[in-house]
């Protein structure tokens, strides 16, 4: 298993995640998000991994797949639609 931070995701992950936060008036900073990678790494095969995202502000632990053909941020901009994150 690998940890990587958020900081290294695809350029349209980072923007999707900062569009929806500005969309719901969440605030980026309040969230720590990483991703934890389960593949073996010397086979080729598709990404698996999860996304761990933690609302800092109140302790909100969440948990989206993030592997192949997913779309973790639609998952957080429909939770922070319903407002998980006030």
């Amino acid at each position: 298993m690998t940890t990587t931070l958020f900081d290294i995701f695809p350029e349209d992950e980072k923007e999707d995640f900062y569009s929806a936060c500005k969309k719901y008036k969440l605030n980026p900073k309040d969230f720590s998000i990483k991703a934890e990678i389960f593949n073996d790494q010397t086979v080729m095969h598709p990404i698996n991994r999860t996304i761990i995202l933690t609302f800092l502000p109140k302790t909100i632990i969440r948990n989206y797949y993030g592997g192949h053909i997913s779309s973790w941020t639609y998952d957080f901009e429909e939770e922070a639609k319903v407002g998980v994150f006030d």
